[in-house]
């Protein structure tokens, strides 16, 4: 007969885990978690350990989610012999409660003045930042006059101590519109009274004009073009305030004004011959003028020798030829006319008048 043989099996004690997760239990969200494994059993190896958020190790970092439901991690042990051992940990946190916030306005021209406001009910601290300035207040007042786009992020604090930072987009601040006026041509007078205006600039979507006579402020014009004005004046000495409302793209204004005048240009037409002969023809010596002061003025007329033969100071003289009651001899005299001109300083005038017969 065979021989009956007999061996004894040894088997290796069944793995067992477990996961510890690091107090307390309930995290805010963008913490980092430790989870570590504790493991026994199985061949007396090493054991590995998988985790399934695709970690591997022990002890490993998880850093909390902000779905707002609690998350469970596995952890898979083995010693490669023994049976993968499977154990499991949830993890809690904190729900970020909402803000409710306004930036009133979220943009404007410079220089800016905006609120910044959010309801504190479930907040136990802020932390406003626009740019480089910072506040901790709920309302916060901001004030920038430099044109640019300032991001803006609200930093909070919860009552259970958690804390968020909300990137709340930018605050815009449009430049305003800048520029120069020209006058074209620089000087008006009474024969050169139509004026070009215009404005060189940058950031200038349009001009609103507008002209008003001084010192009474009676407005002659308003118009909004590109650039430019032209205007004809009327010919007559005054003086004028011109504004220029600058517009931007984004309807941001500016003004430029410019304080002129419209100044007279006097002239003096003085004949050179006249015939006092009683032909009803060119029998008196006048002369013509513009802006010339009737206040401020006289003519003499002297004969060959320097006597003086006729005076007047009436701008509107006419002379018959005479002196002393008798007509004068044909022949070459001299006149000599003193006048001021109208907003202007004194003048004289010097020739030969003819007299013919």
């Amino acid at each position: 007969p065979s021989a009956i043989k007999s061996f004894n099996l040894s088997f290796f004690p069944a793995i067992t885990t477990s996961v510890t997760v690091q107090s307390p239990g309930t995290f805010c969200p963008g913490d980092l978690v430790s989870l570590t494994a504790t493991a026994s059993g199985g061949n007396g190896s090493p054991f590995s350990y998988t985790w399934s958020d695709g970690s591997s190790g022990n002890p490993i970092t998880y850093q909390t989610n902000e779905s707002g439901a609690p998350v469970t991690i596995d952890v898979f042990t083995s010693d490669n012999c023994s049976v993968t051992a499977t154990a499991n940990a949830t993890i809690n946190f904190y729900t970020l409660p909402p803000i409710n916030y306004t930036i009133l306005p979220p943009n404007g021209c410079s220089p800016l003045s905006a609120e910044l406001s959010v309801d504190p009910s479930n907040f136990i601290s802020f932390n406003w930042s626009v740019g480089s300035i910072n506040s901790t207040a709920s309302t916060w007042h901001y004030n920038q006059d430099k044109p640019g786009k300032y991001p803006v992020t609200l930093r909070t604090e919860s009552q259970e101590g958690c804390i968020a930072i909300h990137n709340l987009g930018d605050i815009d601040v449009y430049p305003l519109p800048t520029g120069r006026l020209q006058l074209n041509p620089i000087s008006l007078t009474t024969l050169d009274n139509r004026a070009v205006f215009s404005v060189l600039g940058t950031n200038i979507a349009k001009v609103a004009w507008q002209i008003n006579t001084k010192p009474d402020d009676e407005i002659l014009v308003i118009d909004t073009t590109t650039n430019k004005l032209n205007y004809t004046f009327e010919p007559t000495p005054a003086n004028y305030q011109l504004f220029a409302t600058l517009i931007s793209p984004f309807g941001c204004t500016s003004q430029l004004n410019h304080l002129f005048s419209l100044t007279p240009v006097h002239t003096l037409f003085v004949p050179n011959t006249f015939t006092p002969d009683r032909d009803g023809r060119n029998e008196t010596f006048s002369i013509s003028t513009t802006y010339v002061e009737e206040t401020d003025f006289q003519v003499e007329i002297f004969n060959r020798w320097g006597e003086r033969i006729y005076t007047s100071k009436a701008l509107n003289f006419n002379w018959d030829g005479t002196y002393q009651g008798e007509l004068v001899p044909s022949g070459t005299y001299t006149y000599r006319i003193a006048y001021r001109v109208t907003q202007g300083n004194k003048k004289a005038a010097y020739g030969t008048l003819n007299i013919i017969y």
